[in-house]
């Protein structure tokens, strides 16, 4: 299991993370966890690759659903 703080702008600066990370998700055995910004104005096109990648499920978190998704990650 990987636990990455942000994927965001900031984190592009790095073509060392981006390689890293794109090797993680390649693995279809791993578990990553991220925060990635919610969409809005001009995308991130690798945030947005992160996004559409077919083993990628994005959970909107708000109060309602954090239990939900703690329970789902046990």
């Amino acid at each position: 299991m990987f636990i990455i703080d942000e994927i965001g702008k900031m984190e592009l600066f790095s073509a060392m993370f981006v390689s890293m990370v794109r090797d993680i998700l390649k693995c279809p055995t791993s578990t990553v966890i991220t925060t990635i910004p919610i969409p809005k104005g001009k995308p991130i096109p690798f945030v947005e690759e992160i996004r559409n990648h077919p083993q990628v499920q994005v959970f909107t978190v708000s109060i309602n659903v954090y239990y939900r998704i703690a329970v789902w990650l046990k």
